[in-house]
């Protein structure tokens, strides 16, 4: 070998690469800096040389081998990484461990931030698009997971906002006016207003409600919760009703069970049809074999 192919080898082998490592090559460290022969003949020629390299060669080759015991297997991840804070999840039925060194490390190398990709971000954010769509691609309402809509790498994401305190604080101005639109009731701080008693709003709250509303009393008592506690204005009651009648029905939905996923059905329904008159009701108070 050449003296600077010999310092390349030496180094590697101070650095903790293994023999085989070295004179094969894998997809961590590359091609192969010599071959096997190569080596040999070079400690023929180089004894002195060839005792170190033999012994670094040795030390390397043990601890290799050490980090395959399945003892050791238990402590520390394949790049060395102590699993003291581990995490557990399962993936195709089996129990798989992940290191969050590993994970750090990945995050802050993964992903480069190409031009113009913060500024889409930042103008999809401020149009309304939640973190989810621009890193992930899933559209807010449930909908389908659609790659196009992707504008940025999530490592990339955060790794930006970690750096930019600017553009981290524009985020959470976005996330906090999104929340006030979905909720301009509880987006305003109690004590905000203040509410006197009046006995007649006890028939006028009420009567803002559809007369077939299913939901009027627990509507009614949470827009008293709110006035109360200063969050609504009475003044501006009539326009805020519709939200609470939304976010009434978003929580009851009236097409599925309050709870489990099956779907709503009348006690009075007949369940045979062979002209016996047995409801459902009549199946839940007296059974079918009364």
């Amino acid at each position: 070998m050449t003296p600077e192919l010999a310092d390349e080898f030496m180094r590697r082998l101070i650095a903790g690469h293994s023999l085989r490592r070295i004179t094969s090559g894998d997809k961590k460290s590359g091609p192969a800096l010599v071959t096997p022969n190569r080596f040999k003949k070079h400690c023929e020629l180089r004894p002195e040389w060839a005792v170190e390299a033999m012994r670094l060669a040795k030390a390397n080759a043990k601890a290799a081998d050490a980090l395959k015991s399945p003892k050791l297997y238990k402590q520390f991840c394949k790049h060395g990484h102590s699993l003291d804070l581990r995490y557990t999840y399962h993936r195709y039925g089996y129990v798989c461990r992940g290191c969050r060194g590993c994970d750090r490390h990945r995050n802050a190398d993964a992903g480069v931030l190409k031009p113009g990709q913060i500024e889409r971000a930042s103008a999809a954010l401020r149009n309304g698009a939640t973190i989810n769509q621009i890193i992930h691609g899933r559209p807010p309402g449930g909908k389908h997971y659609d790659r196009k809509l992707i504008l940025i790498h999530p490592s990339v994401f955060y790794r930006y906002r970690r750096a930019n305190p600017e553009f981290n604080q524009f985020v959470l101005d976005t996330i906090e006016n999104r929340v006030c639109l979905r909720s301009p009731v509880l987006a305003v701080a109690p004590g905000t207003f203040r509410y006197e008693w009046d006995p007649a709003d006890a028939h006028l709250i009420p009567a803002m409600l559809p007369e077939t509303f299913p939901g009027k009393n627990d509507v009614v008592q949470s827009i008293f919760v709110e006035l109360i506690e200063g969050r609504l204005d009475r003044g501006r009651l009539e326009q805020h009703i519709k939200w609470f009648v939304k976010d009434y029905l978003r929580q009851h939905p009236g097409k599925y069970a309050k709870f489990g996923n099956s779907l709503m059905v009348s006690l009075d329904e007949a369940i045979f049809e062979d002209g016996r008159r047995v409801t459902r009701g009549d199946n839940v108070v007296r059974g079918l074999w009364d």
